[in-house]
């Protein structure tokens, strides 16, 4: 009985370092919309894609906008959807390299690259 008891003991212990120890998720890296007025696709680690985030949730923006998160750097489906999202943006040469944060505007199918551009066109569009 003694045997089992510490075996128990031991997975809690283990399961509580394991949630201890990974990187903390924000509702807004795990969250999908239906019909989003903008899809935004980040890198776990990104400074910039961080900003972006924090902008979003500190002015309530997922209240006036729907949006969808799509972590790129290591899922590699939604690596190569925004491969293919990219297509439909010619403000954005691939050649160069495909940064993030990206965000792609389902209004005007229109893109934008990095935390500032994108958080000046939300601006305008929550006005």
């Amino acid at each position: 009985m003694k045997p089992l008891v510490t075996i128990v003991l031991v997975i809690i212990a283990v399961f509580g370092l394991f949630k201890i120890l990974s990187p903390n998720r924000s509702p807004t890296q795990q969250t999908s919309t239906e019909n989003p007025n903008l899809i935004l696709y980040w890198g776990d680690g990104c400074s910039h894609c961080e900003n972006l985030k924090k902008y979003i949730t500190e002015n309530k923006i997922e209240q006036k906008l729907k949006i969808t998160y799509k972590e790129v750097w290591s899922n590699e489906s939604n690596l190569n959807e925004l491969k293919e999202t990219i297509k439909l943006c010619p403000e954005i040469d691939p050649s160069k390299g495909i940064g993030v944060p990206l965000v792609f505007f389902t209004s005007d199918k229109k893109c934008t690259v990095g935390d500032t551009p994108t958080i000046d066109k939300i601006v305008q569009m929550v006005k």
